[in-house]
């Protein structure tokens, strides 16, 4: 079959997405071996995220969860980073993605209780069923440098990561 002209560019376009799927279908293979856990998909493997319960600090109408530790020690270099996620009794739906401040050599995030407009933003998540209760996490914006977090909403849990 000869190919014409107009169509070599479609083939390339066709030929140049077929490892982007192929890379995705290998790492949806790959179930986390901790369920309700959200793992980092990092150069084809799975990077445990760092598991903590956030302290709660209450002053002057503001809540501010407080993580130990200036940095994660689950790191990634990529801004718009994606994980795996086997959900059992957590719902992946009610994951919320939060940046942290660091201060005094600690991971910071604060909630007013009158100013509700001015409080941090969650990131957008886009979820992507992979198999029966695994599914696939996305982050739809870029994240610039800094320290995160996915957060069931309602807990105090946190899994942390850092993009470097």
């Amino acid at each position: 079959m000869l190919l014409r002209r107009e169509n070599l560019g479609r083939l390339l376009l066709v030929l140049l997405a077929m490892p982007a799927v192929g890379s995705f279908a290998a790492d949806s293979d790959v179930p986390p071996s901790r369920a309700d856990f959200p793992y980092l998909i990092h150069a084809g493997s799975l990077a445990e995220t760092e598991h903590h319960q956030a302290t709660e600090e209450k002053r002057n109408n503001q809540v501010t969860y407080v993580v130990p530790g200036a940095t994660s020690s689950t790191r990634t270099p990529l801004a718009g980073p994606e994980f795996m996620f086997l959900g059992k009794e957590l719902d992946p739906a009610v994951l919320r993605l939060y940046a942290f401040e660091v201060r005094n050599g600690r991971r910071e995030i604060s909630f007013r209780e009158n100013r509700p407009k001015q409080n941090p933003q969650p990131h957008i998540l886009s979820v992507f069923p992979v198999s029966e209760g695994l599914v696939r996490l996305r982050v739809d914006d870029s994240l610039e440098r800094g320290e995160y977090c996915l957060t069931p909403e309602g807990t105090n849990d946190v899994f942390c990561f850092t993009v470097f």
